[in-house]
């Protein structure tokens, strides 16, 4: 399990306040106020979400596998998840 941390940073009547948040927090706040996002590299590589056709491969292989490892029968067909 991964655990992330944000901090929300205002700029207001010459005064800078940080404020440790909740990611979800931090990013409905920003989406809401129409303000910048900003995310560490090493975060985004750890977290972001692969896309790709070889990144959809692994992803349909782990869910074949899951499947049979849950007793099913039968397995899926191979050109529908490979």
């Amino acid at each position: 399990m991964r655990v992330f941390y944000a901090q929300v940073v205002l700029d207001c009547e010459w005064r800078r306040m940080e404020i440790d948040s909740r990611p979800s927090d931090a990013l409905a706040l920003a989406v809401r106020a129409k303000v910048p996002i900003y995310v560490n590299e090493a975060v985004m590589d750890k977290a972001a979400i692969k896309t790709g056709r070889r990144h959809e491969r692994r992803r349909r292989r782990r869910q074949a596998k899951k499947l049979a490892l849950q007793g099913f029968d039968r397995r899926p067909e191979p050109g529908r998840f490979w």
